[in-house]
């Protein structure tokens, strides 16, 4: 019975002690715990009528304490189970809280990063001397003047370098920066076939359709976003791949299909970033979409 409040008390201490309090949550629940320990305190208190807690279970008393009737035994067991089965329900809380928070901080590394390459491909219509507003709708990636790609830079590597997926990653994403599109789709597609099922491939995929649709490479361009939206249906990126596939088939002529890709958007992902679908609700209407 003791070793029982023991290991309470210890499960208590150590739920306070290696919990982060990363949220709001977090806290009322160390709240909590320190109510429960203050209760299992008190209890042992009034069972031991301020005396030692006897070594083992006995209803003899030791060191001047007061014999443990079994009715007081049996409710102080009732309450250490009750108070056990609310730190472990406690526990999943806070790791689901945990959880939670880092998936947001995922998310806002990926909506960091699009909007990095958006400005950057701004840069690249003004330094061309497309006017940024003609050139780029609001929240959309600008695209090449004409119908050519832009020419590898002489001296850089396209091959993948030694490391994890995320410096893998971050390598081809450094070469969309300096907006080299060419070596950036070649480290992108090597990235793919090493990692087609690492957390990145879907912004990855993504990335890749981009390198097309900016150079007016539609086909290709719809080819990529359908393939992304295929393999990574409940990823992040999936509203993202409907929307460009859309605006690729639209500029390929294609309205009906363009009209269908935006109509599932907006169907199968109703809660996606408020961007997207008030994009996907614009572009139905240039369309005339039933």
């Amino acid at each position: 019975m003791l070793r029982l409040a023991v290991a309470a008390m210890l499960g208590l201490s150590i739920l306070l002690t290696a919990q982060p309090a990363a949220a709001q949550d977090s806290g009322n629940l160390a709240r909590q715990v320190e109510r429960l320990r203050r209760e299992l305190a008190d209890l042992q208190r009034h069972v031991y009528k301020g005396g030692q807690p006897p070594v083992a279970t006995t209803t003899t008393p030791t060191d001047g304490g007061q014999p443990l009737s079994p009715g007081v035994g049996a409710r102080m067991q009732v309450q250490i189970t009750q108070m056990q089965d609310q730190v472990r329900t406690m526990n999943g809380r806070v790791e689901e809280i945990q959880h939670r928070i880092a998936l947001l901080e995922q998310r806002l590394d990926r909506m960091s990063e699009d909007l990095e390459i958006r400005l950057l491909a701004i840069e690249d219509a003004l330094a061309r001397g497309v006017p940024a507003a003609a050139a780029t709708p609001p929240g959309e990636p600008a695209t090449e003047s004409g119908g050519g790609e832009v020419a590898i830079a002489p001296g850089v590597p396209t091959e993948l370098p030694e490391g994890t997926p995320r410096e893998q990653y971050d390598f081809a994403y450094s070469l969309l920066k300096k907006h080299q599109w060419i070596e950036g789709r070649a480290a992108l597609q090597a990235f793919l076939e090493k990692n087609p099922n690492d957390d990145l491939s879907d912004n990855a995929s993504y990335w890749l359709g981009e390198t097309y649709y900016i150079n007016k490479q539609y086909k290709d361009a719809a080819k990529a976003f359908l393939d992304g939206y295929r393999n990574y249906p409940k990823a992040d990126k999936a509203p993202d791949n409907l929307l460009k596939l859309g605006k690729s088939l639209a500029a390929l002529e294609q309205p009906d299909k363009a009209c269908t890709t935006y109509a599932k958007l907006l169907e199968d992902y109703p809660n996606s970033l408020p961007r997207i679908i008030k994009l996907a609700k614009s572009e139905r209407k240039k369309l005339n979409c039933k």
